[in-house]
């Protein structure tokens, strides 16, 4: 009986992978993000492709963290209070995730003022390496954090990757983005915080 659950359960939840990450790739295919939003399959009160600026979280104090980042540095989001921070929920596995890569990296060069920080959802990786070689093959140069039991994200209450946070200087949350996003869209929401 134990293994028909497991198997179940094991079923279930690759079900559950292969369908995000198909949801997500017709997402980022066939809509630009910032044009149309998507109920999201998996939450309905939640808009993919949208941003949400009321609700859950949103115009809250962002719930405080401590992660450590690839290189084993130490960052706590209460002590960036006074900056503009731009948090986004990724994983080196998810399509959706790799597509906007290249644009946070052209806003974290364009924006140097702009805290951005990608928390990779570790728990959901094979290992740090695989994250770091990840990184580190693109050339990418933004702050990585390592959410190793996904603590920080079911605070942020993060269900679809990518997921992004537009913190404003009182560390508040103005914005939540549900999907990819564009250089023009963090743009867009980063000069409208307050």
């Amino acid at each position: 009986m134990k293994r028909f659950l497991a198997i179940g359960i094991l079923v279930g939840l690759i079900g559950y992978t292969i369908y995000t990450q198909v949801w997500a790739k017709h997402l980022v295919e066939t809509v630009d993000s910032s044009e149309i939003a998507q109920t999201n399959p998996f939450n309905p009160n939640e808009k993919i492709g949208a941003v949400i600026n009321k609700g859950d979280l949103v115009n809250q104090v962002a719930p405080d963290f401590s992660l450590q980042t690839l290189s084993g540095e130490s960052v706590r989001l209460s002590e960036l209070k006074g900056k503009k921070v731009f948090i986004n929920f990724w994983a080196s596995w998810c399509p959706p995730c790799k597509d906007e890569m290249p644009e946070i990296q052209e806003f974290h060069e364009k924006y140097p003022d702009i805290m951005v920080l990608a928390i990779d959802l570790r728990n959901t990786e094979k290992s740090d390496e695989v994250v770091k070689e990840f990184i580190e093959e693109n050339g990418y140069t933004f702050p990585v954090l390592l959410d190793q039991k996904g603590k920080v994200g079911e605070s942020y209450k993060v269900l679809t990757l990518p997921t992004s946070f537009f913190i404003n200087t009182n560390g508040e949350i103005q914005y939540k983005f549900i999907g990819p996003l564009t250089l023009e869209k963090m743009e867009e929401m980063v000069n409208s915080l307050d």
